[in-house]
């Protein structure tokens, strides 16, 4: 028993530490613009940070690299809670992707004209805000499933 367990000690991989490189003027300045590290996003979340590296090897989200640590933006930061809203409502990976894109063209190309996008993860629909509410209950009837609106951040 006691060597098994020593057995099982000794194969643990060794991780380096996660905390903050002391005196790197670049992620003080980083932290300063409200970049998180994995940890702190991790926690304010409530994703795991095996679940952040995951969606950083897929490319879901990519956050930015300063030697071992990874630093998320605050649009990174927003996008990770935005992943996990839709996957708690039952959106399949491939569907997060596809509202990512579809968001990401949308926030560049129709910046001025619309400011919801409606979706059910397959198919979307931009309009002004104030015309949401009388669309969504044709788009629902058409549709035949729940209907997501997504608002331009202020």
């Amino acid at each position: 028993m006691i060597l098994n367990r020593q057995l099982h000690e000794t194969s643990r991989p060794r991780f380096a530490s996660l905390a903050k490189e002391p005196d790197n003027p670049k992620l003080e300045a980083l932290s300063r613009d409200g970049y998180k590290t994995t940890s702190e996003v991790s926690r304010s979340t409530g994703v795991t940070l095996r679940q952040l590296q995951w969606w950083d090897e897929r490319g879901v989200v990519s956050p930015m690299q300063v030697g071992h640590s990874r630093l998320y933006s605050p649009t990174d930061q927003r996008t990770v809670a935005l992943v996990v809203q839709l996957r708690t409502v039952g959106f399949s990976l491939q569907k997060v992707r596809a509202v990512l894109r579809k968001l990401n063209k949308w926030l560049v190309l129709e910046r001025a004209t619309n400011d919801a996008l409606l979706t059910d993860g397959k198919r979307f629909e931009s309009m002004p805000l104030e015309k949401v509410g009388e669309r969504m209950c044709a788009l629902q009837q058409l549709w035949r499933k729940p209907i997501y609106v997504l608002r331009r951040p202020e």
